[in-house]
């Protein structure tokens, strides 16, 4: 189980260093064949392909559970019949969100005033949406590695198939492709993938029960649509928060401000990413581990998992606090900086995302769906609310208040009981204000020189920790957990 966890965290991490590339290395690259506003634009209505990932109903978080139920305690038999019924559903739900979106292209000039990049734009979405359908169906075969604890040959090909996208997009690129690039890289990774983890999922399924019987169970459809008429808001709440800032600015801002927001966001969107790589990595682990303690019982492992979340996810975005406003000056440019007092705000609204997360996983790994998925459907209005009115009022600066607001109040609503750890809340406020005041100042006139000086005193800002006796066991004990 914990080399499960290791196995697919590291490949996970490469995985989504090369996302990185493709992220963030390359933006520039893009943006010599690709215009800002048509950026701009690609941005936003890949926001709106992101809201259709409603339509799954929560059939991932429920198809998880099941199989990691079920080969935790050796049912094979039934197993089989919940990867294959779970398969169908997968695959019911992606012509759902190929349908919907494909009607909702019809109003895309309607909803954004494309003028111009009306045809490539539209024409864009459509090559997105069916790799967002394909993307719903593979997700089913990487979690049904996840849960049986084979994520190697899954992990494998999502990196071997986003190498060769990011190659291929470039490719396209400079045959002028221009933004159909980007599109078709990302259907050919979901292709790839798709041939891949079709042939090893059913090779594991015979490896588990060497004689399946290749059928539908209406009673296994009955139990996966019964559980997920409660994820639906979950789900709901998931894909409407997703991406949804960039859809509200492009509309009212402008498609210059979404890039320009999108940019300076963006390491701390790839910290949420990377910390949610060991949240979701966990989840099997934890239903297994729910399902040996009993009720009421606490189990050390549950208290380090939390302790290493929240450890590094402080530590990262510290960093990114200190550095994110000479990095954006390097990656792509002096015009597209943002206000020094925005970048905690990102910070902390992500470091709230991270945590309101991992209780999620947490609470569904012992199969509490129906009240986490009303907090989280609550949560998910209220941010759409308050983004809506807070850009308006404030530009840029009301995106990361509105979700600092609506996490805070879902994760006091998640949580029956709140025990504030006073110590770690006391390292909270070291390592942020210590960012925010090193985030300020430009100690030299290049950007990279001031960079590699923030990190060094972060560095030696983070070793005056180890003074702090509570915090210097819990450093301990995580590495021998480790």
């Amino acid at each position: 189980m914990k080399e499960a966890i290791r196995i697919q965290s590291i490949l996970d991490t490469v995985y989504l260093c090369l996302n990185i590339i493709g992220g963030i290395i390359l933006i520039p690259y893009y943006l010599k064949f690709i215009s800002i506003n048509l950026y701009g634009f690609w941005l936003a209505t890949s926001g709106i392909i992101i809201l259709f990932d409603a339509l799954d109903f929560g059939i991932s978080s429920i198809f998880t559970e099941r199989i990691s139920k079920l080969y935790s305690t050796k049912r094979f038999k039934t197993l089989t019949d919940y990867f294959f019924s779970g398969l169908f559903l997968f695959i019911i739900l992606s012509l759902l969100i190929l349908f919907v979106g494909l009607i909702f292209s019809l109003f895309l000039d309607t909803f954004f005033d494309l003028d111009l990049f009306k045809e490539v734009i539209i024409n864009c979405f459509k090559i997105s949406l069916l790799t967002s359908c394909l993307k719903l169906i593979n997700v089913g075969f990487i979690n049904f590695g996840s849960s049986i604890f084979k994520p190697l040959y899954f992990s494998l090909t999502k990196i071997i198939s986003l190498i060769i996208s990011i190659i291929f997009a470039i490719k396209l690129l400079n045959l002028d492709f221009g933004l159909y690039s980007l599109a078709i890289g990302y259907l050919v990774q979901q292709i790839l993938g798709f041939f891949f983890f079709f042939f090893i999922s059913f090779r594991l399924i015979k490896k588990l029960n060497p004689t399946p019987r290749w059928a539908i169970k209406f009673d296994v459809l009955k139990d996966y649509l019964f559980s997920m008429k409660y994820l639906f808001f979950a789900r709901s709440a998931e894909s409407a928060v997703k991406n949804i800032e960039p859809v509200i600015i492009a509309s009212t801002l402008g498609p210059n401000f979404t890039a320009i927001y999108v940019f300076g966001k963006k390491i701390s969107d790839l910290i949420y990413q990377f910390v949610n790589i060991f949240s979701g990595a966990s989840f099997s682990s934890l239903t297994n581990i729910q399902q040996k303690i009993k009720l009421g019982d606490k189990d050390v492992r549950i208290d380090n998992i939390n302790k290493f979340i929240f450890y590094l996810s402080i530590i990262l975005l510290g960093f990114y606090i200190s550095i994110n406003n000479n990095f954006l000056h390097i990656w792509v440019g002096e015009e597209f900086k943002i206000s020094s007092n925005l970048v905690p705000l990102f910070g902390l609204a992500s470091l709230l995302m991270i945590w309101i997360q991992f209780r999620t996983v947490f609470h569904f790994s012992k199969n509490i769906f129906k009240h986490v998925s009303k907090v989280l459907f609550f949560e998910a209005i209220s941010r759409i609310v308050l983004l809506f009115l807070l850009i308006n009022s404030f530009g840029m600066f009301g995106g990361p208040i509105a979700i600092i607001i609506s996490t805070s109040l879902a994760i006091l609503l998640l949580e029956k009981k709140i025990n504030i750890d006073f110590n770690s809340a006391a390292i909270f406020i070291y390592i942020f204000s210590t960012s925010t005041i090193l985030g300020k100042i430009n100690f030299v006139d290049l950007a990279i020189y001031n960079i590699f000086i923030k990190c060094t005193i972060v560095v030696i800002l983070l070793s005056l920790l180890l003074v702090n006796r509570k915090f210097r066991e819990n450093i301990i004990r995580l590495k021998e957990y480790l």
